[in-house]
């Protein structure tokens, strides 16, 4: 059986607490993706989507209280 392997994905990534982004940053790089970026709050991950070259984000639902999904700044 031949493995299907893929090629690393570049990834931003937004979480708030910054020891499950650690945790995430492990599981990602694990499955073979690099980690571009990352960013703890809205307004960092505005800026980081502006200007970093990432292919994919993966974002936390709820930052300190603010829901992701309802950021359009």
């Amino acid at each position: 059986m031949s493995q299907n392997k893929s090629r690393p994905v570049s990834v931003l990534l937004v979480e708030d607490e910054a020891l499950i982004r650690m945790m995430v940053v492990g599981m990602i790089e694990e499955l073979g993706h690099i980690v571009v970026a990352e960013a703890g709050n809205m307004n960092d991950a505005l800026a980081l989507a502006r200007t970093a070259d990432f292919e994919i984000a993966v974002l936390d639902i709820n930052l300190a209280g603010e829901r992701s999904s309802e950021c359009h700044r």
